[in-house]
């Protein structure tokens, strides 16, 4: 009885510690994965100060999902011609996947389809720079180098706040 006892013991353990190795292999944990909302955008330019643009109410309602499985996702909101806040592009948006490809690196694959063409469009695209400054904080940095009214806009940024 002991024995049979013991051999039960040691059978359980491993099949614990066998599942939770797995579960740690299989789930991914990247900073991005998550709905995220609008908040500002911020250009930083080489002579002026920078200058914020905070997101209105209407297009805070817009959203950008990660899925652990490398699915992207967007709603876009706008105020329309009446005034009103309405979806954009739930029409023209197709599909999005992404991927991690160094530390702060991503690369996104968006499919849409034109209106004009009335053919679906692919989009590929890197991002200068991707940071999480904390949990539920987004950036995202594109440097741009061209000037405007004679300076220079080195970078803007995206801040977007993590829903979920």
């Amino acid at each position: 009885m002991k024995k049979l006892n013991l051999l039960l013991a040691v059978l359980i353990g491993l099949s614990i510690l066998s599942c939770s190795s797995d579960d740690e292999n299989t789930i991914n944990h990247d900073s991005i994965i998550g709905i995220w909302k609008p908040i500002k955008v911020v250009e930083v330019y080489q002579v002026s100060d920078d200058i914020t643009y905070e997101a209105s109410s209407c297009y805070q309602k817009s959203r950008m999902s990660f899925a652990s499985d490398g699915r992207y996702n967007q709603q876009i909101f706008s105020e329309n011609k009446s005034g009103n806040c309405a979806e954009t592009n739930s029409s023209n948006f197709i599909s999005g996947t992404w991927a991690k490809t160094s530390d702060n690196q991503y690369t996104f694959k968006i499919i849409e389809y034109n209106d004009k063409t009335q053919q679906n469009e692919i989009f590929t695209g890197d991002h200068d720079e991707i940071t999480f400054p904390d949990q539920n904080t987004m950036i995202i940095k594109f440097i741009d180098g061209k000037v405007y009214n004679g300076d220079v806009l080195e970078y803007y940024y995206d801040e977007y706040s993590r829903v979920k």
